[in-house]
């Protein structure tokens, strides 16, 4: 598998928000996850909720209703 840089800046809130949801699934794992870990991990995630919700809703958007806008 090709590996794949993306540049992304994020706010300082954010980062925090980031931080501790990485802290909680550490714990949770049993282990410490690292930051690129947890954020492929998070992007997996999200990847498979837009596939599932395609299928379930057609037309509909993961960010209606003002989520991820910032």
């Amino acid at each position: 598998m090709a590996e794949r840089r993306i540049g992304v800046r994020i706010g300082p809130e954010l980062w925090r928000e980031v931080e501790e949801a990485r802290r909680v699934l550490s714990k949770d794992a049993g282990f410490n996850l690292s930051i690129n870990d947890f954020c492929l991990r998070a992007l997996k995630e999200l990847v498979t909720r837009v596939k599932n919700q395609r299928v379930e809703s057609p037309g509909s958007s993961l960010f209606e209703g003002g989520e991820g806008k910032h």
